[in-house]
Parts: structure tokens; sequence; C-alpha cells
């Protein structure tokens, strides 16, 4: 017996022993199949952190897992994430890793992500399988993958799904995905246990939410034969938020398409569970509203479905009866609530189905409200019958609907037939088109928590007709500013329809725009996303908008700067706005602008200015506009006015700030006098000059006339009169402060005579003045200027040749005797050597 219990221990241990053993033996065997596998189907970048193998986790299966497993893409989309995990396991048949099919028992997914992208191409960044170099087999396909399914469970935590098609701006997922799946894949028949649960459903398109923190939960078995592939609901539940829908049925997957025989019905019939699908975080204490009526909701499809000319035939029914909902704080309610709406289709093509929104109607405050819409051939000619007709009294919203920080009053009535089809709003037979009524909104005041001031519409009054809808009146305030607006709007149908472009004519006008309080009304998070320059954009001008803006302001205040009498037109057209004859006062002179900002390729976006300023301020205009004070640094320290007319064009970056290499312009400017004080380059001129008067420039008769060209401003030669003397400059300034200019002037021979370093000379005065150049290099901050001395004493050679002359000749007649005579001649002789060696 002794004996027995040493050999069963050992035993025992020897067995622990392999179990952990064997593993390491068998790793490079397992991680080599999967890398084969992966190689051979994937055009991606795969990668693992590391990869475990167990025996003794799931005896007598081998378990094996992959930690952080990711799936990058290639080319454009070597930046994003197809697919990623915190861990990926799955159990093994321990006998089929020596074989060539490997034998699947249970998949565990943890933290799974899921990161569809359509770029703007069209391109997807999913369509990573290596195209096959090799013909199939007909016999072959069986055994087209090395893995063999034998699965028992799969199961997926925390997972998050995302879809993102920049061709439509959609972007939709599905995040706290929790999938639990169980029964036995390899038996011919078996019943598949499924529970699921999504936290939050969301869907957003062209910026408008339409789906938000969605809850779907589903529970159900499915009896299935997987020899036949038929799968029949048993006691299958799916809920949505609060509501609960039952599902029942059956569906066959068949080699082309799917055969079924479906039905979905609620569960409930209280109104409240149909409430519940509103977000969470739009219905406040949901389980105390007060709520009355009775749902019913019922959807059946039957028949094959191959594709969209191909569908089962399908119905939908949901109704509403006498609803109504009240929050127990509030004296108001909705009342009198009723909806029937019915989507069918009998089968065959997408285009059969017809949808009909038969009532919707309401009540809130003793105001009804009642719409209604028909749409049949949505696909090949969508044909629609629609009406509104109501009054809404915002004022009393607030007493039915919990507002929070945000209050809002005035009166909304509509009154709106439509009806037509797709092929008569393109062809533009408007006749034949029913559209008429009006919606007018009175005494409109909206405030919230973050606007600071309240929003006044005081009448805005819209018509509609076939061809166009007409903004008869709009007046609005916000602040100090106000808006009066009127107009039409055409092609409205084909824009809201089917992507048409949308055109109008719109009289503008307003007494009073302040810029700056309007700016101040975002509060800190402006400031926030400005400094975030990461999460700033092209602000993409729209290529389906047609609109021309006559505007007339009669004072707009900008910064520190005021504008006065503003005319002429703001055109939005096919991704640019284009401004033409845009008259203005401005700065005591006034300026004409023409241009355009063009967002055509959205990945350069340019401006393209003409500006035509006449008797301009130069020091407003240079504390005003920062582009002036980097063109022209000195104007900041300059009195005078001044006129020019220029042309400018550059690249934008993701700032909206010029590019500044791309600077290009051109243009002159002129001024009957402008005075310049204490610059850093008319410091440098006293000091090198050793005169004060430099430190106060006057300018007169000036014509400037310069090039903006690769970011650098390139001034022509020009001549001004400077302290009474005509002065020429020409040079090159940089928008990065740095310059290179030539100033020639003429100076009096006793200034050339000091400045050339000859003191102890005495030139005569009467002699004409003498041009001299002074170079000025570095930067607007830090000048460095030089004189050229060699062209100075080139001018006045002669005069100093008989003034160092006459000096010898003094110094010998006076001291011919004195020893020290040898001396300063020959100090004179090596002077006037020197001077022009």
């Amino acid at each position: 017996m002794k004996k027995f219990f040493k050999i069963f221990f050992i035993s025992i241990g020897v067995l622990l022993l392999l179990l952990i053993v064997l593993p390491f033996f068998f790793v490079g065997t397992i991680e080599n199949k999967i890398k084969t596998e992966i190689n051979n189907q994937l055009n991606a970048k795969v990668g693992w952190d590391k990869i475990s193998l167990s025996l003794i986790r799931d005896f007598p299966n081998v378990s094996v897992g992959l930690e952080k497993l990711f799936v990058v893409g290639v080319n454009q989309f070597e930046n994003d994430t197809l697919a990623a995990m915190d861990n990926f396991s799955v159990s093994i048949n321990l006998k089929s890793v020596f074989s060539d099919n490997i034998q699947v028992n249970s998949i565990i997914v943890e933290r799974p992500l899921v990161n569809a992208i359509v770029a703007a191409d069209s391109t997807v960044n999913w369509d990573i399988m290596k195209p096959s170099t090799e013909t199939e087999e007909p016999e072959d396909t069986t055994a087209s993958s090395s893995f063999m399914a034998n699965l028992q469970q799969l199961k997926i935590t925390d997972g998050r799904v995302y879809y993102t098609d920049h061709t439509s701006q959609l972007v939709t997922g599905l995040e706290g995905l929790m999938v639990d799946m169980s029964g036995d894949l390899s038996a011919s028949t078996t019943d598949l246990s499924i529970q699921t649960s999504i936290q939050n459903v969301f869907l957003t398109m062209e910026k408008s939410q339409y789906l938000n923190k969605l809850y779907v939960g589903a529970s159900m078995k499915l009896a299935s034969n997987l020899d036949s592939m038929t799968f029949r609901f048993v006691d299958g539940n799916i809920d949505l938020n609060k509501l609960s829908l039952g599902i029942d049925g059956s569906f066959a997957m068949l080699q082309e398409g799917y055969d079924m025989d479906l039905k979905l019905f609620a569960r409930q019939t209280d109104f409240k569970t149909l409430l519940g699908l509103v977000p969470a975080d739009m219905l406040k204490d949901f389980e105390a509203i007060k709520t009355s009526g009775k749902i019913a909701l019922e959807a059946t499809a039957k028949g094959t479905y191959v594709d969209e000319e191909h569908l089962p035939a399908f119905n939908l029914l949901m109704s509403v009866q006498d609803a109504s909902f009240q929050y127990p704080d509030l004296p108001e309610s909705i009342q009198n609530i009723q909806i029937v709406t019915k989507v069918n289709n009998p089968g065959g093509s997408a285009d059969n189905t017809v949808v009909d929104v038969e009532k919707f109607h309401f009540e809130m405050a003793g105001n009804p409200f009642d719409a209604s819409l028909n749409l049949k051939t949505p696909i090949s000619n969508a044909t629609f019958v629609g009406q509104a007709n109501g009054t809404i009294n915002l004022t009393s919203l607030k007493n039915a609907i919990p507002l929070d920080s945000m209050t809002v009053s005035g009166i909304v009535k509509a009154n709106i037939q439509l009806g037509g089809d797709m092929k008569l709003i393109e062809s533009e037979n408007y006749e034949e088109i029913k559209a008429d009524g009006s919606v007018v909104l009175s005494q409109f005041v909206y405030t919230a928590s973050e606007l600071p001031l309240p929003v006044y519409i005081d009448d805005a009054t819209m018509n509609f007709s076939p061809r166009y809808l007409e903004l008869a009146n709009f007046t609005s305030r916000l602040g100090e500013t106000d808006f009066t607006l009127n107009g039409r709007l055409e092609n409205y149908l084909a824009y809201a329809l089917k992507d048409g472009t949308l055109k109008g004519v719109l009289a503008h006008s307003s007494k009073n725009i302040n810029v700056d309080q309007l700016m101040s009304l975002a509060g800190e998070d402006t400031t926030v996303a400005v400094a975030d320059t990461t999460a700033m954009e092209v602000v993409a001008v729209p290529k389906n908008i047609d609109f021309v803006l006559n505007s007339r302001i009669g004072k707009l205040n900008y910064d520190k700067l005021i504008i006065n009498n503003t005319a002429g037109k703001i055109i939005v057209r096919d991704g640019r706005v284009l401004l033409e004859g845009l008259n203005m006062n401005l700065l005591g002179g006034s300026m004409l602008l023409n241009g355009q900002y063009n967002t055509q390729d959205e990945k350069k976006p340019f401006v393209d200015f003409l500006i035509d300023a006449k008797q301009i301020d130069i020091n407003l205009a240079a504390n005003s506009f920062s582009v002036i004070d980097s063109l022209f640094p000195m104007a900041k320290l300059a009195k005078g006015n001044v006129s020019t007319k220029f042309t400018y064009n550059s690249l934008l970056g993701n700032d909206m700030m010029p590019v500044l290499s791309s600077v290009n312009g051109l243009g002159m400017l002129k001024s009957g006098g402008v005075e310049v004080s204490g610059s850093k380059v008319q410091s440098g001129l006293v000091s090198m000059l050793k005169d004060e008067k430099y430190n106060t420039l006057s300018l007169s008769n000036l014509l400037v006339n310069f090039k903006l060209e690769n970011g650098n401003l390139f001034v022509q030669p020009f001549t001004t009169n400077i302290w009474g003397k005509n002065t020429s400059i020409e040079g090159r300034q940089g928008l990065d402060k740095t310059m290179e200019y030539k100033m020639t002037m003429p100076f009096s021979r006793q200034e050339v005579s000091k400045y050339a370093g000859m003191a102890g000379l005495s030139l005569s005065n009467s002699g004409a003045d003498v041009p001299v150049t002074i170079a000025i290099k570095g930067t607007v901050t830090k000048p460095v200027l030089s004189l050229n001395a060699n062209e100075a004493k080139e001018e006045i050679k002669e005069e100093i040749k008989q003034e160092v002359k006459k000096e010898v000749e003094k110094a010998v007649d006076k001291l011919k005797d004195d020893p020290a005579v040898k001396k300063t001649v020959d100090d004179a002789k090596n002077k006037l050597k020197n001077l022009f060696k």
C-alpha cells in the first residue's frame, strides 16, 4: 500500500510537471501556426505583446492567449487602428494541435475594438485581405482554412465598435458591448443561448445627433439545425432602453441570401415604455414622470432577402392612443398624443416601400399641433404628400418640460402643405408641385446659462411656394447687435430631399454690430479651443450653397476698430465666400474690398484680396491689423495719412492663419507726409551719425511701389524728401521681421569727413552735398546699420588732397628748423597714403 501511494504521488507529480513544462515546447508550434494563418490572409500590421499557453487552465484542452492584440492599417490608414483587444484567448483540442485541423472549443475576447473607416475617396480600411494568387479547386474549399470550428462558447466583454463614413459625414458606434453565446456547434442540432447588451448606441450624421445613449439588450435561445442552417427563436427578447420587444419566428441561411418568417412585437402597452427611448440626459427624472395612454408596436418580415432588389415582404405598425406625460413638479402637461405610423413593402424591390405617418397630434396649453406624411417609391422617384398645422406656445413649454438653465418664450404658428415627387423637382416643373403655407415666429426670446445675453427675434415670417421660400421679414437682436433680413431661398426642395444647391438672394441691414460682444458669448470655452491649435480646423464653405447677401451695416465694432457705413455684396458659392464691392469708412479714411476665401480644395484653402484704401491713419491701421504691422513694422510709430492699393493672396494653415512662405501680392502706397519717431532704425542712425535730429523722420511726397513674394516684402526704389533732402530707398523685408534696406541721401562735406573717420581736416562748406549710402540690415527689433565710407571718400578725394597739402606746407614753413617737422610731414603723408590706398 505504501508503495502504491509512493507511485501515485510520483505519477501525479510527473503529470503536473508535464502540464507546466509541455506548453513551453509547443508555444512555438502554435504561435507559428497563428502567424502563418494571419500572414496568409491579411495585408495589415498585426502584433501582440505576449502569447501564453496553458494545459492546466482547461485540461485536457490547451488554452492559448494573445495579450494586447492589434491590427493597424497600411498606406493612408497607417495611423488608424482597425481592430484591437486587451486579451484574446481560445481553448483548443490538444490532439488537434498535432494535426492540420485545429479544433477551437471556446473563444473569449476582452475589450475588443473595431474601428471601420470610409475615407473621403471611398477607400475602406477593412479591405485588408490579400488577393489570392492561386485558383481554388472546388473540392478544396472545405479545407481553405487550417482552423476547424468546434465552438462551444463565444464570450465578448466591454466591446467597442465604431463606423465613420467621411463621404456621408456619418459617425455611429456601439460601446459597452457584452456577448455570451454557448452551444455545441459541432452537433447537427443544438440550442444556442445568446445574451447580449450594448450600453450606448449613438448615431450622428452631418453633425446632427439622431441617437445617443440608447441601451440595447437581447436574450434569446435559438433552436438550430446546423446541417440545414435553420434557426428558430425560442423566447426571444430585445430591450431598447425601457421598451421591451419580443421576437418569434425562424430564419435560414441559404446559399444566396436568407429566408425568414419573423415577428417583432411590444411586450408592454404602456406609453411610458415608448417614452423611454428618449436618451436619459434629455429626459430628466424619467421614473417620476406621470404618463397615460397605450401603444401598439408590431413588425413582420416574411420571404427571402438577397439584396435591395429582392427583399422579403415586411411591415411595421406603431400607434399611440390617448397618451400624455407630465413632470411632477410642473403645472402643464403634453396631452392627447395620437400617433399612427405604418411602413409596408409587399416584397421585391426596396422601391416598393411605403411610409405613412397617418396621424401625429399633440396638445400643449390648449394649442393643438397636427402633422402627417406619406412617402412612396423612395428609390426611383420619391413621391411625397405632407402637412403641418398648429400653434406652439413656447412660453408654456417651460411649464411642461424642465429646461434647467434655459428659458424660451414666443409663439410659433405653422400651416404648411407639401406634395410632389423628385422628378418634378429635378425638372423644375414647379406648376405640378404643391408647396403652400407659412411659418411665423413672433416675440421669441431665448436665454441660457452659456449665453450671457438673451437672443430676441421680434418677428420672422417664412412663406412657402413651389419655387422658393420667401423670408418676408426677420428682425433679431443680440446685445448691442441687430439684424434685419428679407429675401428668397430657391431650390429648397431639391436641397432638402436630394442634395441640390440651395440658392438665395437676401438683403441684410444692421444699425450696429458689436463683433467683440458676439465673440465673447462663447466665454471661456472659446479661449480653450483657440489655445488648443490641434483641435482647430479649416472652416469649409459648403459647395451646395449659392447665397447672395446684399449687406448694409451702419456701425461695426471690432476690437478697437470702428467701421462705419459698410455696404456691398457677400456671396457664398461653390465652396467660396466672395466679397464684391464692399465699401466702408474706417481709420479716418475709406476702403474698398474685393476678394475671396476659397475652400474648394479643403486641404489647401486660400485667400485672395484686392484692397483699395484712401487717407487711412497709418498709426491706427498698424494697431488694428496685424498684417500691416508685419508688412510695415515702423507704421506703429508713424503719424500721417496714407493711401494704398494692393493685391494680397496666401494659403491658410489649419489655424486659419496665413502660411507666411506663400504670401504674395503687388501694390503701391502714397502719402503727402508721414512722420516717424523712436524706431530702432532711427536710434541706430543717431548712434552712428552723432546727431539727435535723426530721432524724427519726416517723409513727404511719398510714393512706394512694392511686391509680396514668398513671404517677403520687396520695396522698389523710390525717392522721397527727408529733412529737406531727396533720399532714395529700396530693399527687402520678411514677414519674419528680417530686413535688408539701402538708403542713399546727401550729406554736407564736413559731415562726410566726420562720418568717414577723418576728423581734424577742415573742409570747405561751400561745396555740393555728397550722396552717401547707409545699409540697414538685421531685424526690426535689432537693426544693424553701416555707412559706406569709401564711397564718401571718393566723392571728396580732390578736396582732401588739397587740404592735406595745405597742412603740410603750413607745417614746413613754421617748423622747418624744428626736429619734429620731419615727423609731422611724414604723418601727413601717411594719412594721405592710407586714405587712398
